[in-house]
């Protein structure tokens, strides 16, 4: 467990810090906030949310200036109070169900903000979002914008839409890429000679009804982006499109350039916010001026403001003399992204010596679930992770726990969900 951490190459500030042995978060004593509420237990600060919102917006405008506008993706983390943070900021939404549209509208925020971008649109979804005010619409596929339109022109209500564009690249070292040659999301960027495309026929039939006006394109690649490379590519092919489609005097006002902003997680280097600001302002902005853009954040905006608490239960020791450190929430439970996708996440002890010696441990969740481990590869084998020595009761935390966390979570085993703080700005 590495006592240094950072939350960014950037080095943006961490919501934890350690003094004289003992870890503080927002300035709170970390161990008195574990007494007091008991672990498992994740904790969300508002303070590292504003540092998060404000570092993609300041990047941005920097490459951009003032035609920007950024998008919470709530999927990453529905919690009320993390909604209303940046209902306060007038921030833009990105959703993907009903559920998401009615605790937005709900917590205040207005339906002109919200962007709905799901490859299944049902029935009932868009007649309440089109009852409720929203309009923006990215569309996916023919079937969506026929559906879409049929509902409009029943309920004589207008959109503002988006075609979704698949550009055909394919992302290396990440399982989320949302582009290439399989991808389910999108529809495939036509060559400029193929007239019968999918897109075209989605173009005609924005272009035949009046009460749809395609404002912009979007387009998506995937989470954790961790190669600038493939995205400029991406943007590269997106402005050749919008070059097209002024050729045939359809003016595009409006570019959705989706989210993937890594996080570091300590075990690759990632690439900082302002790089992809970088690439959007050379490969968009210095041919199309005029083109606005949206940028839609989830987990960059959620994983460093949150963390998760746990106790270790018991010590022991498997077949090959490994110590085992059992821990007091299932990984279903808490971080599920670990039994997934076999995330690795930063770990610090709560309380630590400075001259504790280091040990080598597994950290297994509470279940009897052979896949409920910390590191487990594809071929069974579970890895360990080096420590300060750990005693039953000791505490330890995962750092960059706040995206898609809650969001996944159930209960497993009936053992219930972690309690949830959250700590607002002072």
């Amino acid at each position: 467990m590495c006592n240094r951490y950072k939350n960014s190459i950037v080095d943006l500030p961490s919501l934890i810090n350690r003094k004289n042995g003992k870890l503080f978060v927002d300035g709170l004593d970390l161990d008195q906030l574990i007494e007091e509420n008991g672990t498992p237990l994740f904790i969300f600060s508002e303070q590292q949310l504003l540092r998060q919102y404000m570092y993609i917006l300041e990047s941005f405008k920097a490459k951009l200036g003032d035609s920007f506008e950024l998008a919470f993706s709530i999927k990453s983390n529905p919690l009320p109070e993390i909604i209303r943070t940046f209902i306060k900021l007038s921030t833009f939404f990105e959703v993907t169900s009903l559920g998401e549209m009615k605790l937005l509208l709900k917590l205040g925020a207005s339906a002109q903000n919200i962007i709905y971008t799901n490859i299944v649109k049902p029935k009932n979804t868009i007649k309440f979002a089109l009852k409720a005010g929203i309009q923006k619409f990215a569309i996916d596929s023919c079937s969506d914008i026929k559906r879409i339109k049929k509902i409009a022109e029943f309920e004589k209500k207008s959109i503002k839409a988006f075609i979704r564009i698949n550009p055909l690249i394919n992302l290396e070292n990440t399982i989320f890429s949302c582009s290439g040659e399989y991808s389910k999301i999108g529809i495939p960027i036509p060559p400029k000679e193929e007239s019968n495309s999918e897109f075209n026929e989605v173009l005609s039939i924005c272009e035949e009804s009046q009460l749809v006006d395609l404002i912009g394109l979007h387009m998506h690649l995937g989470s954790q982006i961790t190669n600038i490379k493939p995205y400029r590519e991406a943007l590269c092919r997106i402005r050749n499109l919008i070059h097209y489609l002024n050729q045939k005097n359809i003016e595009i006002k409006v570019l959705d350039i989706g989210g993937g902003f890594p996080i570091n997680y300590g075990n690759v280097e990632v690439p900082s916010v302002s790089s992809f600001a970088e690439a959007v302002k050379t490969e968009i902005k210095e041919y199309l001026p005029s083109i606005s853009i949206i940028a839609e954040s989830g987990r960059f905006l959620t994983a460093p403001a949150g963390i998760l608490a746990v106790s270790v239960v018991t010590i022991k020791k498997d077949p090959k003399n490994c110590e085992i450190a059992c821990l007091d929430g299932n990984f279903y439970n808490t971080l599920p992204d670990i039994i997934t996708s076999n995330w690795m996440y930063p770990i610090l002890k709560v309380n630590q010596e400075k001259e504790e010696s280091i040990s080598s441990y597994r950290l297994v969740g509470s279940s009897n679930d052979t896949l409920d481990q910390y590191q487990l590869n594809s071929a069974g084998v579970p890895g360990t992770i080096s420590c300060q020595k750990l005693l039953e009761g000791d505490k330890i935390i995962f750092l960059q726990a706040g995206a898609y966390s809650l969001s996944f979570t159930c209960n497993y085993c009936l053992e219930g969900n972690p309690k949830v703080i959250f700590l607002e700005k002072k």
